[in-house]
């Protein structure tokens, strides 16, 4: 009889080890998923490639300024310029009270969704770059925790590495690339 009851508690506990790792997956399933089509979120996962070949290029004009910019791109050569990764942070940031600066960037890079590029040397924010309003980000960084906080339908990042002149040297900065549906 004993060993009857031993059985009976192994088995429970097996059951319910069993239900809790199902709840578990699914409870995971239903926090990490995305909240949008799968045909939506490849093209989430395009655009944000797309984003990342564009921006990793000189741009059109190769010198453009914010003025004469047709296609924004900042990297010349694989090294960061750092002229026009200043001219693309301050257009994201231009007018933020109704977003001028950040849509006209949108549009310059031909984006449907929404973007942000942080770029980074050692831990430490060079630039970034993106949606200053709906992040609730008024002045300094927008850091990855501010896009991660308003919750997003669906996310897509990548994350590059180019060089960049300091004091006459060149190190390695990451630039990371997220595309996103609020």
């Amino acid at each position: 009889m004993n060993k009857k009851g031993q059985i009976i508690l192994l088995v429970s506990m097996l059951a319910a080890f069993a239900f809790m790792l199902a709840f578990a997956m699914f409870f995971d399933y239903l926090m990490v998923s995305p909240r949008v089509s799968t045909d939506e979120y490849n093209f989430i996962l395009q655009e944000n490639s797309r984003l990342a070949d564009t921006i990793l290029q000189p741009g059109v004009p190769l010198n453009w300024d914010r003025d004469t910019v047709l296609k924004i791109g900042i990297v010349d050569g694989n090294i960061l310029n750092t002229t026009k990764a200043e001219y693309f942070e301050d257009l994201s940031r231009e007018d933020h009270v109704d977003q001028t600066g950040y849509e006209e960037g949108k549009t310059l890079l031909g984006l449907f969704y929404e973007y942000l590029i942080i770029i980074e040397k050692e831990n430490d924010i060079l630039y970034s770059i993106g949606d200053y309003i709906d992040l609730g980000i008024t002045e300094g960084s927008i850091e990855e925790d501010d896009l991660v906080g308003s919750n997003p339908a669906a996310i897509s990042i990548q994350e590059r590495t180019v060089l960049h002149r300091d004091e006459g040297r060149l190190v390695p900065v990451k630039i990371k690339i997220y595309t996103y549906k609020k």
